[in-house]
């Protein structure tokens, strides 16, 4: 029996689940659709929009996956997809719905309270998906592969962390 090696950077395993549903940038590689969609401000990252076959091809390069893994990573990302479908869908009517308050109304503070519950309650649900998919995909992978995705995600996290902008002086209040 192998021994096998939990996945421990949150970040790695959460950008490879997000990747195999089709919503986050493979690790460590860009391509020229990436950085135009991120340059275009349309929000096609944060939607989903990201074409997952191209993602988990370019996984099975950088982690040599065979086919039977790349296999078994498409039926895990497939299987989350309507749970994560429905729970981005959830979120963009609980954004528009915050949007579409008025401060003056009477009833403001209990609807943005109702409407803030309902927030964290999608939030909670989202973190349960990823996290069984992080499970799921720790499973499908061989302990070198693990690893290689481990130390990967530290240095996205590394070159993240890089990107970060502080907010001017002035602003720091906001």
């Amino acid at each position: 029996m192998a021994t096998t090696r939990a996945i421990t950077s949150p970040f790695a395993a959460l950008a490879l689940a997000t990747i195999l549903v089709g919503g986050a940038a493979a690790a460590g590689e860009h391509d020229t659709d990436h950085r135009q969609s991120r340059s275009a401000g349309d929000g096609s990252m944060l939607r989903g929009d990201v074409n997952a076959e191209r993602m988990i091809s370019r996984m099975s390069r950088w982690l040599e996956l065979d086919e039977i893994q790349e296999q078994e990573l498409r039926n895990i990302g497939q299987a989350a997809e309507p749970e994560l479908t429905a729970l981005r869908s959830r979120a963009k009517e609980n954004r528009a719905a915050i949007a579409r308050l008025v401060a003056d109304n009477a009833n403001f503070e209990s609807e943005l309270q109702t409407l803030a519950v309902e927030n964290g309650q999608i939030a909670t649900e989202i973190t349960l998906v990823t996290g069984r998919l992080r499970a799921d995909i720790h499973a499908a992978l061989t302990p070198e592969q693990q690893q290689q995705l481990q130390e990967g995600g530290k240095r996205l996290s590394e070159h993240a962390k890089g990107r970060h902008r502080a907010l001017p002086a002035g602003d720091a209040d906001l």
